[in-house]
């Protein structure tokens, strides 16, 4: 797998759950979908907006990645 692939798949797989830690409701998350890890509401925010800021440096990556080919 190369380095283009790997970034582009670490920025769809940390944007997604980043989407779900952020923005879900921390109910949701306990009861359906058992991801609270034991942890507090403004914990899963903070984990969920840090998994935002990873997909949007490996997607920017990723963009020059493509560039570079060009």
């Amino acid at each position: 797998m190369n380095s283009k692939t790997k970034f582009f798949l670490l920025a769809i797989i940390t944007g997604i759950t980043g989407i779900i830690y952020t923005f879900f409701d921390y109910k949701f998350l306990k009861n359906s979908l058992k991801l609270s890890l034991g942890l507090q509401h403004n914990s899963h925010i903070m984990l969920g907006t840090l998994a935002l800021i990873i997909a949007i440096v490996a997607f920017a990556k990723f963009i020059l990645f493509l560039k570079n080919r060009e």
